[in-house]
């Protein structure tokens, strides 16, 4: 039988001041770890593909080589299936919990990678490797709205960005230990950190939004308590504000359009998330090689690499200190600004080396720079606050199922810029790319400026209330 918070005394839950939230960072931190395997996974095919189509049995575990087909299948497949598997998880989390999910999604995976360390067929591998796939995008909606309802106010915007830092590091520590070891030890150290995550899952508590939203008013004083000290029963009585007046239906596309914030809230999340798709991170990344082969400054791919994933992880690290000091907005506009200007300066280089002018001979350091500016400014505003901003602007009720539909946004955006850059490259050159992406971050400004709304330091409250009057 439930009971009522209003008839618990309030000196049962003692009060603690000047408490650092230990707790709240371990919870975090925690749940991060699954982030950090989505990132290993991510390079997987890196090291393997190489070997599943070598004809050496000795380092190929399946009986022949793999066709182009095959491996094209072997690619394409877990991809979609991952993209469609978004709201399937917010689902779960909303019937059975953000912690449960999380538990259920690491078991799953594990067995996924053990199977495909032992696989011996192709159909088998991407049988698995489909699961896996699906996991992952688990991991990221998952950790990402229950990151956003564990962090207290002061901290949200941080915790938020942190999965942009797990990411890279993750891919960094792919990309070393897939390069000493076999196929199948590196899929089984892929799975490292999902029990790593198992072995600390006791300790961890359930999002209290998602326990307020079952009713269960003990449990929440419980979390909150351990969560937010001296400060509980005020965060409990916010969220209580929040609640629906009515008994909400299973939240689905329809409930977020028929509600008027929740509208607000997908359509601004989907439009900085577009943004961001567009801001040309794709083209720097693809191309990073002939950018710098172009430069002839002596640097092997390897090198280049090191020195993007450091840039990039330095530059995250940053993000995580200003995001709540100077607020989501200011980094936003400041970010896409400064893209835009790197933007139109390699547009202008590679515009030169394709008439064959030799403008930049003398030079030949300058793209460098400014891939090196581009990389900074991206990864402390674009590169992680539009996934922070997305958690914060639902409604409790609908987060999770809101943010599931803006990751689809996500994965259909970046495919139609994969597929559309690579032939504008081919037609008009690499310059125009470059361009087109400046005049994106530029029309990003605009919109940004004139719709994203400030959500430093506000509860969930007062960005509804907000939202309201945009």
């Amino acid at each position: 039988m439930e009971v009522e918070v209003e008839n618990i005394p309030f000196h049962n839950f003692e009060k603690i001041k000047n408490r650092f939230p230990w707790y709240m960072y371990f919870c975090v931190f925690s749940a991060h770890l699954l982030i950090t395997a989505c990132g290993m996974s991510t390079t997987w095919f890196l090291p393997v593909i190489p070997v599943l189509q070598s004809n050496d049995t000795h380092i190929n575990p399946l009986e022949t080589p793999v066709t182009t087909l095959q491996l094209s299948m072997l690619v394409s497949i877990p991809i979609a299936a991952g993209a469609v598997s978004f709201v399937f998880w917010s689902k779960i989390m909303d019937k059975f919990g953000r912690k449960t999910t999380m538990d259920l999604l690491s078991i799953v995976a594990l067995i996924s990678l053990f199977v495909i360390s032992f696989a011996k067929n192709i159909y088998t591998l991407i049988i698995f490797l489909s699961l896996h796939r699906i996991c992952m995008s688990g991991s990221m909606i998952s950790v990402l709205v229950y990151t956003t309802e564990i962090s207290c106010d002061a901290t949200r915007g941080r915790m938020g960005c942190l999965m942009s830092i797990q990411v890279p590091f993750g891919i960094l520590i792919g990309y070393i230990l897939g390069s000493v070891t076999s196929v199948r030890y590196f899929t089984l150290i892929c799975g490292v950190p999902f029990i790593l995550y198992l072995v600390l899952s006791p300790l961890l508590s359930e999002s209290p939004r998602y326990l307020i939203s079952k009713q269960k008013n003990f449990e929440v004083m419980k979390v909150l308590k351990k969560l937010r000290g001296n400060i509980a029963y005020m965060e409990y009585e916010n969220m209580r504000t929040l609640l629906p007046a009515t008994t909400p239906t299973k939240p689905t596309f329809l409930s977020i359009i028929r509600d008027n914030c929740s509208r607000k809230s997908f359509f601004l999340g989907s439009e900085i998330i577009t943004f961001e798709q567009f801001s040309g991170i794709s083209v720097i990344i693809t191309y990073v090689g002939v950018i710098f082969d172009n430069a002839n400054i002596g640097l092997k791919g390897n090198e280049v690499a090191i020195i993007i994933g450091v840039t990039k992880i330095l530059s995250y690290i940053l993000s995580l200190y200003l995001v709540d000091r100077i607020g989501r907005r200011p980094l936003m506009l400041f970010s896409i600004f400064m893209c835009m200007f790197s933007l139109f300066i390699l547009g202008v280089y590679f515009h030169q080396v394709h008439i064959g002018s030799q403008l930049f001979d003398n030079i030949r350091w300058l793209p460098i720079l400014f891939i090196i500016i581009y990389i900074i400014v991206y990864s402390v505003g674009l590169g992680v606050v539009p996934m922070a901003f997305t958690g914060e602007i639902f409604p409790d009720h609908l987060r999770a199922v809101g943010v599931g539909y803006v990751l689809i946004i996500t994965v259909l955006v970046s495919a139609i810029v994969s597929f559309i850059f690579p032939i504008i490259k081919d037609f008009y050159g690499l310059h125009w790319c470059f361009w087109l992406f400046c005049i994106a971050s530029l029309a990003g400004f605009i919109r940004i400026y004139l719709t994203m709304p400030e959500t430093k330091n506000k509860t969930f409250l007062e960005i509804q209330n907000m939202l309201k009057r945009i």
